[in-house]
């Protein structure tokens, strides 16, 4: 939750229940007057994180939610959503702040005859964001790496784009 120090002491909600949306806030949890979190399903990060973020007197979680509304005309105000389970419950919550941290399904597809994925479907690249195949490169949050934000694609963006240039500049 890369932009979570623009909110101390505001209430921000991260939909979702995976790792990065578990594992990123709760070092802003310890700043942040109220963290609602509504996930699609159960949490399904690692369940030692899962715990240190349901042991936060601040975090509320509301499992087996679909969001239904952002509320607020000239800034958000709040989040409307509906328990997906029998009863239906509809809640809406009040925030300052939504982080959306939904998932992630990498989309590189058109690779997979390649040999340059992971088993998650992510290409496999060095420090130079080469991959194993010469001339083809990679960048952002569909390469296997730790953290995903923007700041690190651009970086992995400036990197690939320079490991390009030296490429088509060595055969000329």
């Amino acid at each position: 939750m890369c932009a979570g120090p623009q909110y101390p002491g505001r209430a921000v909600v991260p939909p979702g229940g995976g790792t990065p949306v578990v594992e990123e806030p709760l070092p802003p949890a310890g700043t942040e007057k109220n963290l609602p979190t509504a996930t699609v399903f159960a949490l399904t990060a690692d369940p030692k994180v899962c715990d240190k973020l349901r042991a936060l007197p601040n975090v509320t979680i509301y499992p087996y939610q679909d969001v239904l509304e952002f509320l607020g005309d000239d800034k958000l105000t709040g989040v409307r959503f509906k328990s997906t389970k029998e009863d239906a419950t509809e809640r809406t919550v009040n925030c300052d702040g939504v982080f959306e941290y939904i998932g992630l399904e990498p989309t590189a597809g058109f690779c997979k005859d390649l040999g340059i994925l992971d088993r998650s479907g992510c290409i496999k690249t060095d420090q130079f964001m080469a991959t194993s195949r010469p001339g083809i490169f990679a960048a952002g949050d569909i390469i296997v790496k730790f953290l995903r934000q923007v700041a690190t694609a651009c970086g992995d963006g400036a990197i690939a784009g320079n490991s390009a240039a030296k490429y088509v500049e060595a055969r000329r």
